[in-house]
C-alpha cells in the first residue's frame, strides 16, 4: 500500500513544476522560453516602460490584444479574484523580445559564402538576413 501522503503524490507547487519541465527539457537538449510572471502588476507594467513600449507593443510581441495586456497590468477592482497574468510562454517571449531574458538571447544569423554560419567569420564577409 501507497502512502499518499508522500512527495509522490503530493501536488507541485508551480515554481516546482517549473523546475521539473527545464530540467527534462535540459536533459533533452532544447532551450526553455517560458518564466513565471511577476505576480505584481506594477512590475509588468515598469519592465514594459522601461523597454519604452507602450501596451499596444507589448501586446503585439506576445500575440494577445491590447485589452489582454491592459488586464495584465491592471488590478480587476471589481473582483480581485479575476485577475489575469500571462502565461508564462508568453512572459518568457516577451522577455526574450525586449532582450530581458534571464537564460535565453536572440542572436542574428548571418549570411556568409556557402550558407549561414555562427559569429566565427571575418565581418566583412557578414550580411546580416
Amino acid at each position: 500500500m501507497t502512502n499518499k501522503n508522500s512527495d509522490t503524490y503530493r501536488r507541485k507547487t508551480q515554481k516546482e513544476r517549473q523546475h521539473l519541465f527545464d530540467a527534462l527539457a535540459h536533459q533533452m537538449g532544447h532551450a526553455v522560453i517560458n518564466i513565471m510572471p511577476p505576480k505584481n502588476k506594477n512590475k509588468i507594467k515598469d519592465i514594459r516602460k522601461d523597454s519604452r513600449l507602450s501596451g499596444a507593443e507589448a501586446a503585439v510581441i506576445c500575440g494577445v490584444s491590447r485589452r489582454s495586456w491592459t488586464m495584465w497590468e491592471n488590478h480587476n477592482k471589481a473582483d480581485p479574484t479575476k485577475d489575469t497574468y500571462p502565461s508564462d510562454w508568453q512572459w518568457g517571449w516577451f522577455l526574450l523580445a525586449i532582450n530581458q531574458h534571464p537564460n535565453l538571447q536572440l542572436v542574428a544569423k548571418v549570411q556568409v559564402e556557402g550558407g549561414l554560419s555562427d559569429f566565427d567569420v571575418a565581418p566583412d564577409n557578414i550580411e546580416y538576413i
